[in-house]
């Protein structure tokens, strides 16, 4: 792509390294479908796109990211409703997302993680992701990253030693399997209200929070094989829970941790 000097369709602020952010669309192109973010606007490489720069912007359906671009700020495209298909430049290399970037953008089914270095918190929430390949560079998943993505039903983890923040998976109630091999901790309410039908947890997860599993309707058997105490509700509410394997290495099961699941029957291994 050759440098752009002739820009109309963004309002655009120049830094102090001679780079520019992009601000927003200009009156006259807030109603396209197809919009494209370029390498250049005169001579300024677009290495930003700023917070809420698309902020419920209805009418966007297909972006394309070049390759300067490094940041994608706060709620830079929360509320796009009609967003399907987010196109990242093949020589994009370590972008950061912030927080609530693309929150709420409910048509958006796919996304290219393998170009993203770090993402904020709720960034992917509510939004139609079907499924999901997080790079080895996802050593993190933070606060409510994918919480409440409802259609979401297959998530693939090429890191290890993964930290599973509060509320990452909240809602997902179409995530009915998900591999923990590769998890070292879960933040509390991690899995609440999920769709998962059965629980692996090995040796080598150190710490599970508070309500991780909380009320999730199709849970039948766990397997807990981690020495982390099993806390306050992690398990409540889990009505349909029928089996649970736990390691006598378990210092300790908090009170109402299987509070309401009349069903389950433990089994100290």
């Amino acid at each position: 792509m050759g440098r752009n000097n002739n820009n109309i369709t963004f309002r655009y602020r120049v830094n102090n390294d001679n780079s520019c952010t992009i601000i927003e669309l200009t009156e006259e192109f807030k109603e396209d479908k197809f919009i494209s973010i370029p390498e250049y606007i005169n001579d300024h490489p677009v290495t930003e796109i700023f917070h809420r720069a698309f902020f419920e912007n209805t009418h966007i359906e297909r972006i394309t990211i070049s390759k300067n671009v490094k940041k994608i700020g706060e709620g830079a495209f929360q509320g796009c409703t009609n967003l399907e298909q987010v196109y990242l430049c093949d020589s994009c290399d370590s972008i950061n997302i912030d927080m609530y970037a693309f929150a709420g953008c409910l048509s958006l089914l796919s996304f290219q993680f393998d170009m993203i270095s770090s993402v904020g918190i709720y960034a992917f929430s509510d939004t139609g992701l079907t499924d999901i390949c997080l790079s080895p560079k996802f050593i993190t998943i933070p606060e409510g990253c994918f919480h409440d993505c409802n259609k979401l039903s297959s998530v693939k983890l090429e890191a290890t030693n993964i930290a599973i923040g509060p509320l990452a998976f909240y809602g997902c109630d179409s995530l009915t399997k998900f591999d923990f091999s590769n998890v070292k901790t879960l933040g509390p309410s991690a899995f609440r209200y999920s769709g998962l039908k059965d629980i692996y947890l090995g040796e080598h997860i150190v710490e599970v929070g508070e309500k991780s599993f909380y009320n999730c309707p199709q849970l039948e058997q766990i397997e807990w094989y981690s020495s982390s105490p099993i806390l306050y509700f992690t398990f409540g509410e889990c009505s349909n829970l029928k089996s649970a394997k736990i390691s006598s290495a378990v210092p300790v099961i908090e009170p109402y941790a299987f509070c309401g699941c009349p069903k389950c029957e433990i089994e100290f291994v």
